[in-house]
């Protein structure tokens, strides 16, 4: 009985905050992309001769280190991509729990997928901590341990969401892409620690890959999630 009334009032205050949650959300991204392009202008580049952000060379993270290889100053860019990059990752842990409650199955798969979508966000919310010409051991684990737990995270809230959240096919055109993307990325990696293939561009640019990719599949499930609770509210009403 406890347990049907606290999921039971989990499901309640989704369907309250839901909808301002989603904008949330969205609007944290719109800000993040605004922010990502303000602190890549302001990048002042690896060194002097090359004095600007390299999109196929740098990744994300070089934006937030405080000085760059080079040994040129860059506050300017780590705080605006620091502070953006820590407030975002913190703003996903309230959507991660009211969509956490939409998992089939008992309630232990449910804190699950909220562990390790809310790990993921903690992970990243270290990476913005920890720059890496300050604190380079500390910036890789967080993003390793990010990395590792996001993609069980997704494929919980992906495949055991609700029926009425989405179709199988959606599911399973996720999932296929999901797979054939990580085994596309192994290969690639493999090729680069075998020397067949240089580390800059392809680990800068497969770094983007995976960004926008989170970024496409985030705004998918945030526009189905809406409607889905938006359906809910309709039901209880009739």
């Amino acid at each position: 009985m406890a347990y049907n009334f606290l999921v039971s009032s989990d499901m309640e205050y989704g369907r309250q905050w839901c909808p301002g949650m989603v904008r949330i959300v969205v609007a944290v991204i719109v800000a993040f992309t605004v922010a990502l392009g303000v602190a890549a202008a302001c990048y002042p580049g690896h060194d002097a001769a090359v004095g600007h952000y390299r999109f196929c060379y740098d990744f994300i993270s070089a934006l937030g280190v405080t000085r760059t290889p080079g040994g040129l100053d860059n506050h300017r860019a780590s705080l605006v991509f620091n502070v953006a990059l820590g407030l975002a990752m913190l703003t996903l842990i309230p959507y991660w729990h009211i969509r956490s409650q939409h998992v089939r199955g008992p309630r232990p798969v449910k804190f699950l997928a909220f562990l390790c979508c809310t790990g993921f966000s903690l992970g990243v919310f270290g990476v913005a901590l920890s720059p890496y010409d300050l604190r380079p051991d500390m910036h890789n684990l967080c993003i390793y341990t990010a990395f590792a737990l996001i993609v069980p995270g997704v494929l919980l809230l992906l495949l055991a969401s609700d029926r009425a959240f989405c179709g199988w096919r959606y599911r399973i055109v996720w999932a296929v892409f999901a797979v054939a993307l990580l085994l596309c990325e192994w290969y690639l990696v493999t090729l680069v620690s075998h020397h067949v293939l240089p580390s800059r561009p392809v680990n800068p640019i497969l770094q983007k890959v995976n960004v926008s990719v989170f970024v496409a599949w985030m705004l998918a499930d945030l526009w189905l999630f809406n409607a889905y609770l938006k359906r809910q509210r309709e039901e209880a009403r009739a």
